[in-house]
């Protein structure tokens, strides 16, 4: 989300229908739903990284509309947007409501209505200046139980090639880096 919050506020923040070009899109889509696929969740999380970028009205990356796309990928597009537009407005009360009337104005076209009426019956404008306090992460924490998870070897192994990914993906460099350390690497073996 970082990532393209940062790559978004570089090319548009003010028309956010002006997304990251349509490769770059696809690329980020595409390569985050092929590294997602090892790590353990416990849910099925097929299709939401891939779609996580889709419009409600099919105008996306992959010309899915809203009844196509998982909800996971509908509330993380959702999502993202409003951090992106809670992140870009000076004012934290002008932020509210400028969110309002954005999701108001966009939806059945980038967000579904299921997703905009859920959140907007879930935050107020009170709840939702709570999240830029700097005590969001300790909310969560505690409204989410935490369970204590084993892995094995291939699993430990799976996580860090997922972040190997990530890394290798934002740089050629290190990609050509780490490329070039694994052979040497498997030389020596």
């Amino acid at each position: 989300t970082q990532y393209i919050s940062e790559e978004l506020k570089k090319d548009s923040v003010i028309d956010l229908k002006k997304d990251l070009s349509e490769e770059k899109t696809n690329l980020h889509c595409i390569y985050g739903e092929k590294n997602i696929t090892k790590l353990p969740f416990k849910t099925d999380v097929s299709n939401v990284i891939l779609y996580h970028h889709e419009n409600a009205d099919g105008t996306g990356p992959f010309q899915k509309k809203w009844n196509e796309i998982p909800l996971f990928a509908r509330i993380i597009h959702l999502a993202d947007i409003i951090d992106i537009i809670r992140n870009s407005i000076d004012s934290d009360d002008n932020s509210w409501d400028f969110i309002c009337q954005y999701l108001s104005k966009n939806k059945d076209s980038l967000f579904d209505s299921e997703c905009v009426n859920a959140f907007l019956h879930v935050f107020t404008k009170e709840s939702f200046m709570c999240l830029s306090d700097g005590s969001f992460e300790t909310k969560l924490w505690e409204a989410i139980p935490r369970e204590k998870l084993v892995f094995d070897w291939e699993m430990c192994k799976d996580v860090a090639d997922f972040f190997a990914k990530i890394v290798d993906y934002k740089s050629s460099f290190t990609s050509r880096h780490s490329i070039g350390v694994a052979e040497k690497a498997s030389m020596l073996a």
